[in-house]
């Protein structure tokens, strides 16, 4: 190579850097081997070669977080109250047609929507504007078929406060 060869790729590579930085991925994943697998505590789904991003942990859960990960609220099979709800209780667990839902939140939250969503993310249940001070909330199951089912409860602004699992019978 000659050097004004040289010289123009190397201002050709300089001006293309710039243009790379911009690039932002989107969550998506191709992949030719992989798999999904639900069982009733736990559903996993995985690529091969797929990268761990982030690792969270507690006392008892430890998450990899790779590109295929749902966004938080959407994920089944957790129970998961942010520091906006106190409390969120669903009893009698396991309900055989009807159980009730008990839950605090912070005087902020003046009202919450109850809903129930079985694992395969389809809604069954949606309640609008339940007030914060309402005492507990019965929920008639008779229609329901026997399953694993999340209860979310949702801000005004859309906001998951919390989730928690109820299983009918």
């Amino acid at each position: 190579m000659n050097r004004k060869t040289i010289v123009l790729h190397g201002l050709l590579l300089a001006m293309a850097l710039p243009l790379s930085a911009q690039v932002s991925l989107e969550r998506q994943v191709v992949g030719s081997l992989g798999g999904y697998s639900t069982s009733a505590t736990i559903q996993l789904s995985a690529t091969v070669g797929e990268p761990a991003v982030t690792t969270l942990e507690n006392a008892t859960i430890i998450l990899l977080q790779g590109f295929q990960q749902p966004e938080p609220e959407d994920l089944t099979g957790t129970e998961y109250v942010s520091e906006l709800l106190e409390d969120l209780s669903v009893f009698p667990n396991p309900a055989q047609g009807q159980f009730w839902v008990s839950f605090a939140t912070e005087e902020s939250v003046h009202s919450v929507s109850l809903e129930a969503v079985d694992l395969t993310g389809r809604t069954i249940l949606r309640r609008a504007q339940v007030p914060r001070i309402s005492g507990p909330i019965p929920v008639s199951t008779r229609a329901w078929p026997a399953g694993i089912y999340l209860v979310r409860l949702r801000a005004p602004s859309g906001q998951l406060l919390g989730s928690t699992k109820v299983m009918v019978q």
